[in-house]
């Protein structure tokens, strides 16, 4: 879905179309974020898809707890990315842009550092 409207985007945008680009593709990837949030703490222990960390893979307690808080925490960045993307007009293009990928790293740094505290407590 998400390539569809990427492939629409532009295709319009070579036609002439006045698009913002930036308030599209901010509101899609934070409507990953959000469906990918509902499903993380649902996700079964596995090597293809979650926050794999060894210790995560070698816990499931690890595994459960870590996945909770990253769906959490995903939901709420896919919230704030697409506020992001509609605040282009306060903080302009690169304002936008450093806090999309800022809440992207948050996103992907705290389940990490959340798992290797787990890990540190024997858990």
């Amino acid at each position: 879905m998400l390539s569809l409207v990427t492939n629409g985007i532009v295709y319009l945008t070579a036609m002439g179309a006045d698009i913002d680009v930036f308030v599209i593709c901010f509101v899609l990837i934070g409507i990953v974020f959000i469906v990918f949030g509902n499903y993380m703490p649902n996700l079964q222990q596995n090597y293809t898809v979650g926050i794999k960390m060894p210790w995560t893979l070698n816990s499931t307690e690890n595994w459960n707890r870590t996945h909770r808080l990253g769906g959490r925490l995903f939901i709420v960045g896919g919230i704030l990315m697409i506020l992001g993307g509609f605040s282009g007009g306060v903080l302009g293009e690169e304002g936008s842009l450093i806090l999309v990928f800022g809440i992207i790293l948050l996103c992907a740094v705290i389940p990490c550092i959340y798992s290797f505290w787990l890990f540190r407590r024997g858990i």
